[in-house]
């Protein structure tokens, strides 16, 4: 199906979309205290060892693929299988010396868009979990919980703060004689 100029057009439906969040990128994520004091989520992935050439070259063949007249979401609705097949086809024409195209970039696209077309059923599912909702729904959501989460604590510094000048003996109160 060609382009039809609506890009980023948003497609009527009847329930909220689900989105999938990977494993320590959400609200809930466990936190590290590093050596300096500072916090932050404690994240099992390691996107700074990415080649960022490499990632530009895959964004490269994206853009062309839209260019050719591809809808944006079009690798989408193919089932990895056929996403292989060219990923091979590619992988081929690098080992055989054909010039005519970014051969690895175009591999590594289609491997990406395997990948995608699976994520229905990935094989790390316990590393993903499924938010309901558009993302503007995701983020008001999420700031609830983080609202309420540091109300807790909150609640819980007071309480121990009271309780710590509870029993401390310069707060307690002096018999009388």
């Amino acid at each position: 199906m060609k382009n039809t100029g609506k890009k980023g057009a948003a497609k009527p439906t009847s329930a909220a979309p689900a989105f999938v969040i990977p494993r320590g990128l959400g609200v809930d994520a466990p936190t590290v205290i590093e050596g300096g004091g500072g916090v932050h989520s404690d994240v099992d992935y390691r996107f700074d060892l990415l080649d960022p050439m490499a990632m530009f070259r895959i964004a490269k063949i994206m853009d062309l693929g839209s260019k050719k007249g591809y809808e944006d979401d079009n690798w989408k609705k193919l089932p990895s299988d056929i996403h292989l097949n060219h990923a091979m086809g590619h992988i081929m024409g690098h080992i055989m010396g054909d010039t005519q195209g970014d051969h690895l970039a175009h591999a590594a696209v289609r491997l990406i868009m395997a990948m995608g077309a699976n994520s229905d059923t990935p094989d790390n599912s316990s590393e993903l979990k499924v938010a309901h909702g558009t993302p503007a729904q995701i983020k008001r959501a999420n700031a609830a919980k983080i609202k309420r989460a540091n109300a807790a604590k909150i609640k819980r510094a007071v309480a121990a703060q009271s309780k710590a000048a509870s029993t401390d003996p310069k707060h307690s109160p002096k018999p009388k004689p």
